[in-house]
């Protein structure tokens, strides 16, 4: 096992084997292992389809075995894979890969490993295929949206750390008092008389005991002080955190009332907070899914029409570029804040807000493919010079729509399953619709 997975030993506990390896046959360390997931981040790698979309759902009691082999559970066409490459397995609260004795070996965040525990968002590389590992979100029907929106109320937690902070103050004085109200030893031999030098440490120890209260009358006043001065931020920052997981709650399609208030809820604090990062990439996140789900209701119209209607389809464009202006605004003001405390943007966490921009920008080369294929969907056998000119723009963006589509590929199987659909039908029905635009002799 690597140093970097030395933290997740913790959680097997008694049930990890004395030399501190993985147990291997189904045991109690195959007990509460969360629901989760391993996506292929460049299906391109891959000479056939994947199963499941190239998703590897992971649940106790349902070990994976990963290779080229058939008797694999879950077997890839790849001549870069051994038989049996990798298994997946569950612990306690965790999972676990282990290499099967592969040619070209297994890869956690770019280390080498034989057996390693998994994180939420380790990248995974089974030979040279990248996977991305994820716990998948809770069940709301549990009450998990209850337990995140409580953590909203009056900063309890903040309260609980200062009440912790004066306890252990008074448990110090009332030790001290302790001392002092001993009661003393009654000795039946008279005291000698006392002397100078007796007389000087009988005084500097009884001033001890008060220089002793005295200490701690200062530490309870710096604490109180620190406390006063720090709680407005501590509060803060609960708010924050309690919005931000509420956000993640939410999924496309989620109940729309539900979704606008926590988006202007997040909006309310994010307006205090101009620029805090986390936040920020919590309610772009929000954003994108509610404007996904408007977008993919107006396109599915706008695609079922019996005609183009080219009025409709410059509407869904400009309210996309509306909303990329409002991703940028935000992403500019992180990079404010960020260079206003004098740090490197480039160090500042905000890959949700990132995501976000990334998905808005995929779409926009999306839409423009969609609107193409719309328009022109009967292929002629001459190109007018307006279709030329609109098929010289698409190329314009190619590269960057192939190299966002590879970076998006796990966030689009898994988290946007209805915009993949969407992608999907593009990538088949329109592309042959515009491949044939551009066989075809331009015309005068």
């Amino acid at each position: 096992m690597t140093d970097s997975n030395e933290d997740r030993t913790v959680a097997f506990g008694e049930f990890s084997a004395k030399d501190g390896s993985i147990p291997k046959g189904p045991s109690q360390a195959m007990v509460n292992a969360p629901k989760a997931r391993l996506t292929c981040l460049d299906p391109s790698l891959i000479e056939s389809p994947l199963p499941g979309n190239g998703v590897i759902h992971l649940a106790v009691g349902a070990e994976q075995t990963i290779g080229r082999g058939e008797t694999c559970t879950y077997p890839i066409s790849s001549r870069k894979l051994s038989r049996q490459h990798a298994r997946i397995f569950a612990g306690v609260g965790v999972w676990g890969i282990e290499d099967l004795n592969s040619t070209n070996g297994v890869q956690v965040n770019r280390q080498k490993v034989k057996t390693a525990w998994l994180k939420h968002d380790d990248e995974v590389k089974i030979g040279p295929i990248p996977f991305k590992f994820e716990l998948e979100r809770p069940d709301l029907s549990n009450g998990a949206a209850r337990s995140a929106a409580s953590a909203d109320d009056d900063g309890d937690g903040e309260h609980t750390m200062m009440a912790g902070s004066s306890g252990a103050a008074s448990a110090i004085i009332a030790a001290a008092r302790k001392a002092e109200d001993a009661p003393q030893q009654v000795s039946l031999v008279p005291p000698p008389r006392p002397t100078t030098a007796s007389t000087a440490a009988s005084a500097k120890s009884g001033g001890g005991k008060g220089g002793l209260i005295a200490v701690i009358a200062v530490v309870l006043i710096g604490v109180g002080v620190g406390g006063f001065l720090y709680y407005p931020t501590l509060q803060r920052e609960s708010k924050i955190k309690a919005i931000v997981e509420q956000t993640q709650l939410l999924s496309a399609g989620a109940d729309e009332a539900r979704m606008t208030s926590v988006i202007a809820e997040a909006k309310q604090i994010l307006d205090q907070n101009k620029g805090h990062p986390v936040l920020s990439g919590a309610y772009a996140k929000a954003l994108f899914q509610r404007f996904e789900s408007s977008y993919l209701a107006k396109v599915k119209a706008a695609s079922e029409a019996p005609a183009f209607e080219d009025a409709v389809w410059k509407a869904i464009q400009l309210e996309l570029n509306a909303f990329k202006q409002e991703l940028d605004e935000i992403s500019k003001q992180v990079d404010e804040a960020a260079r206003a405390a004098k740090l490197d943007t480039k160090d500042v966490k905000k890959e949700e807000l990132t995501q976000s921009v990334d998905l808005v920008n995929f779409l926009d080369g999306l839409t423009k493919y969609h609107i193409f294929a719309k328009k022109n969907a009967q292929v002629g056998a001459i190109a007018t010079p307006s279709v030329i000119r609109e098929l010289k723009a698409l190329d314009e963006f190619k590269d960057s729509y192939k190299a966002l589509r590879r970076k998006l590929n796990s966030v689009l199987t898994v988290d946007h399953k209805a915009l993949y659909a969407l992608v999907q039908d593009v990538e088949t029905k329109d592309r042959v619709i515009i491949d044939g635009w551009r066989d075809v002799k331009p015309g005068n």
